[in-house]
């Protein structure tokens, strides 16, 4: 920042100007002794204590050849009206805050369908984070579609363990009646039970039923327990 006074009016620039008084290139290096002649100075910006004084006018400090600004101190009025207004601020940051963690908390409570008319709500999977049971998040298909996906595994999120990474952790959320992709299940809370539907792409993408409960294996793993579903 620079300044210059030209007849007791003190303006401000960013930089010398590349014209000035007709003269092209006047900011050159080589035309300073021209512009130290003309007035020309860098601005000085003074330390002070924002939170009871402020900056008043500009003017030429002549012993230090630099142009610098006034401190003045804040009335009690101008330190009463800056802390209320921060106040206001932080105040409205914190009920920000606190309506978004309730719409998600409130959102993690729905169904599985007014959970997907209302995706939007749920957060993004991230790392680290405490994941319970049945918590719902958004993450990325190995397709890099963005679904909500449901815990169905109590973890500590690590790096690389996104929902499309590791099934074992999650299961991609979906409407009553809607014929899942098969994962393999890691225990009895998410196995498969008679009557239960599964798109199983190792095998064409068909669709197998369950023939038994509590199942754990696959189609090609145990046949005797699925039904293909012509």
């Amino acid at each position: 920042m620079v300044a210059i006074d030209i007849n007791g009016t003190i303006s401000t620039y960013n930089t010398i100007p590349s014209t000035w008084n007709g003269i092209l290139n006047y900011n050159s290096i080589n035309n300073t002794e021209m512009q130290i002649f003309d007035g020309w100075r860098d601005v000085v910006y003074p330390a002070y204590d924002s939170a009871t004084q402020k900056l008043g006018d500009i003017y030429f400090d002549a012993p230090n050849d630099v142009f610098t600004y006034y401190i003045v101190e804040l009335t009690d009025q101008e330190i009463q009206d800056r802390l209320t207004a921060q106040a206001e601020t932080d105040q409205q940051q914190a009920i920000t805050q606190v309506l978004a963690e309730d719409v998600v908390n409130t959102a993690q409570t729905g169904d599985d369908t007014q959970s997907l008319d209302n995706q939007e709500l749920f957060p993004m999977w991230e790392y680290p984070f405490e994941y319970s049971v049945d918590y719902k998040c958004q993450s990325f298909t190995t397709e890099n579609e963005l679904v909500l996906y449901k815990c169905v595994q109590a973890h500590t999120s690590q790096a690389g363990w996104n929902p499309a990474a590791v099934p074992a952790l999650f299961v991609r959320v979906a409407y009553p009646n809607t014929i899942p992709v098969w994962v393999q299940p890691i225990g009895a809370e998410d196995a498969y039970n008679i009557g239960d539907q599964v798109w199983y792409v190792a095998e064409g993408d068909d669709v197998y039923e369950s023939l038994i409960d509590a199942n754990t294996w696959s189609p090609t793993d145990y046949p005797a327990g699925w039904k293909l579903i012509p």
